[in-house]
């Protein structure tokens, strides 16, 4: 098994086009070109595919004789979207997101949205919050709500619930609305896990400790400053989960395009 941690530090080469200039054999080009998986495969993988495709990669370069400062930027493309995946506790959660984020943009949602009312934007909006619980695992009857508010939205653990600002209605463009909601359903997840650790064995004890001790002793950026709010634990994992998932539908987005 590869180790991750071995790849901190090295500098990716050229793309494969620029390898040609390296001194690599047509027999080690030949394997490049045949070992790495097209973007469009690397995508649709789940984790376990990711990780045996890399450890396949590992083996044959062993193989072939090729030193890993020679492998393209591709490959250390692949090493790269890993370790951002696995820095998450709910990996399989986090693929199921990029699944249901990637619809909404696939099946015409998004245009639905740019297109239609504010009645027909909050019934798109609430709909993608129920897909999202549902990749979540999260309750079913955690509500969501538009108001007025000075902030973008939130996660109330006292009510269990989500509140969005209306004026995410009155903009065509969905995207910052639907990252709302993909942020503040991880917050809802956090809490579903720290009420429920039990349910969740394949979540380290010290990670669920360090989001119960945060949400007890939470820092507003109001009144602790923004880094103070933006890098406490629970934060970090929701806006590192949302950058993640929407950095993946974009590559989607793109291959489609």
């Amino acid at each position: 098994m590869y180790g991750l941690e071995d790849y901190e530090g090295l500098n990716p080469r050229d793309s494969m086009e620029g390898l040609r200039n390296e001194g690599l054999s047509e027999a080690q080009l030949d394997y490049l070109q045949e070992v790495i998986p097209a973007p469009e495969d690397w995508l649709h993988m789940n984790h376990e595919e990711k990780l045996d495709s890399i450890n396949m990669m590992e083996l044959r370069r062993d193989e072939m004789e090729i030193p890993t400062d020679l492998m393209p930027q591709e490959y250390f493309e692949c090493i790269s979207d890993v370790k951002q995946l696995e820095q998450f506790a709910n990996i399989e959660s986090v693929e199921q997101c990029i699944s249901t984020a990637n619809e909404f943009y696939e099946t015409g949602r998004a245009e639905v949205f740019m297109e239609g009312g504010i009645e027909t934007r909050e019934q798109l909006a609430k709909e993608y919050f129920e897909n999202i619980k549902d990749s979540l695992g999260l309750p079913a009857d955690i509500p969501i709500e538009f108001r007025p508010m000075d902030s973008l939205g939130g996660y109330s653990p006292e009510t269990n619930s989500i509140t969005l600002n209306e004026s995410y209605l009155e903009h065509p463009d969905p995207r910052g609305l639907i990252k709302t909601i993909t942020h503040e359903s991880e917050h809802a997840f956090q809490q579903q896990v720290v009420d429920n650790p039990h349910l969740y064995p394949d979540i380290p004890s010290e990670v669920i400790a360090s989001w119960k001790y945060n949400m007890d002793h939470y820092k507003s950026a109001q009144v602790y400053g923004f880094e103070a709010y933006r890098n406490q634990p629970i934060e970090k994992d929701a806006f590192a989960f949302e950058s993640y998932v929407f950095s993946q539908v974009d590559k989607l987005k793109n291959l489609r395009d």
